[in-house]
């Protein structure tokens, strides 16, 4: 069965700013491998009592929007960017950042294997 991103931020409203846009910017059915490194980082964010307005991926890695930051959650959110390129977005075994036509994803072999690997980053 699939992670789910909506079931994910209904867990973590208490921590999802609420408006009429989505917190997770993630439909559930792509960006499946990164479900555990968001996973971590709500939890981050509901341990240190701050409000994430939201999370997404841009330019092959994730990226994350708090209210405010403090040192700890800044070195969270520092290190699942960073962890996000090293981990296939589609299933969450290690990648490496690839692309194709202008587009960038971070994915491995066997779930892109006609995307070229990017290595000069």
């Amino acid at each position: 069965m699939k992670a789910s991103y909506t079931a994910l931020e209904k867990e973590f409203s208490d921590v999802c700013k609420p408006n009429y846009l989505k917190t997770i910017e993630f439909p559930d059915d792509l960006f499946q491998g990164w479900y555990p490194i968001v996973r971590t980082v709500l939890e981050a964010a509901r341990k240190e009592g701050l409000t994430i307005s939201l999370i997404k991926e841009k330019y092959a890695n994730l990226r994350v929007h708090a209210d405010r930051h403090n040192e700890k959650f800044s070195a969270i959110c520092n290190f699942a960017c960073d962890l996000s390129l090293n981990t296939c977005s589609t299933c969450g075994k290690y990648g490496q950042l690839r692309f194709r036509g202008g587009w960038y994803i971070t994915g491995c072999g066997n779930c892109f294997p006609d995307w070229n690997i990017k290595t000069n980053v």
